[in-house]
Parts: C-alpha cells; sequence; structure tokens
C-alpha cells in the first residue's frame, strides 16, 4: 500500500489532485487506479514524400480467357459460366481484363473449384499451355 501513497503524493504535488488523505485504513482496497500516458504535442507539419512509377499492365486475350473457360466448363458443367464469374470476382478482377501475370493463379483457382481430383487434373492438363 505505500506504494500507492507515493503516486498519490506525488500526483498531489503535481497539483493533479486537491485533497490529500494520509492514511488509508488497514486492508482498504483503492477503488481508483490512475494511469499515466505519454503524448506527442508537438503538432509541427509532417513532409510527405511520394513516388509514382507506372507500370504496363498486359491483358491475356480474349481468345485464350474463351478457350480456358470452355476447358473449364468441359470439366465442370454448366454451372461453370457462374462459378468463373465467382473466381474472378474473389480475385477482384474484371472478367475482361485479366492481366497475364495473373493468369497461372486464375488457372489454379478453377482447378480448385472443380470438386472431382480427376476432372481437376484434366483441367490443368488442358490448361498447361499458359501457365509457363
Amino acid at each position: 500500500m505505500k506504494g500507492n501513497y507515493v503516486i498519490f503524493k506525488a500526483l498531489n504535488r503535481l497539483g493533479h489532485i486537491e485533497k490529500e488523505t494520509a492514511h488509508l485504513p488497514q486492508g482498504a482496497v483503492p477503488l481508483i487506479n490512475l494511469y499515466t500516458l505519454e503524448m506527442n504535442t508537438d503538432l509541427r507539419p509532417i513532409n510527405v514524400h511520394f513516388s509514382l512509377s507506372v507500370r504496363e499492365t498486359s491483358f491475356v486475350a480474349s481468345t485464350t480467357l474463351s478457350s480456358i473457360r470452355n476447358a473449364f466448363v468441359e470439366e465442370i458443367g454448366p454451372v461453370g459460366v457462374a462459378v468463373w464469374k465467382k473466381v474472378f470476382e474473389k480475385m477482384g478482377l474484371a472478367p475482361d481484363g485479366l492481366p497475364e501475370d495473373k493468369l497461372p493463379e486464375f488457372i489454379q483457382r478453377l482447378a480448385e473449384e472443380i470438386p472431382d481430383e480427376k476432372h481437376s487434373k484434366r483441367f490443368i492438363e488442358k490448361t498447361r499451355r499458359w501457365l509457363t
């Protein structure tokens, strides 16, 4: 209890407490816990510098996407068209603009959507030429 009294006394000396009680009754539990937080009050402007670079992105040709979609639908069935769109959405991509660097990941995700392992592997084989 003495350590708490020292903190109380220090706060009183700093002017944070108006009234001081010299002693707490034996066995008393303090009802208030006091904590301090360090805060930076220096509100000077912060200089921020940005560097922009433009990277040209090339997209997968629509004929290639059509071939991949056909292979996918052959393996998964008619539900493939809806699943195709869902995979684009999950990847945050537009169906008409698949970046070439995302093509391997896209094909892998499509393969993962095919529940039958045999059909999934066959889809990967059909699309292997676009994976490299």
